[in-house]
């Protein structure tokens, strides 16, 4: 599994430098499964507002 909470302040970074209102993660990358060829799934909502990370 990937190491989120160590990302996070990247990620957040990423997504206040962007129009995301919204960014949330889901499939392997939040379970033992995720591997080194696995893909990350990504849903984001584009706006001004402040960002949330979920």
């Amino acid at each position: 599994m990937i190491n989120l909470p160590q990302l996070k302040p990247e990620i957040e970074q990423v997504c206040r430098a962007l129009p995301v209102k919204r960014l949330g993660l889901f499939g392997s990358v939040l379970t033992q499964d995720f591997a080194a060829d696995s893909d990350v799934d990504v849903l984001q909502a584009a706006g001004k507002s402040k960002s949330s990370i979920q």
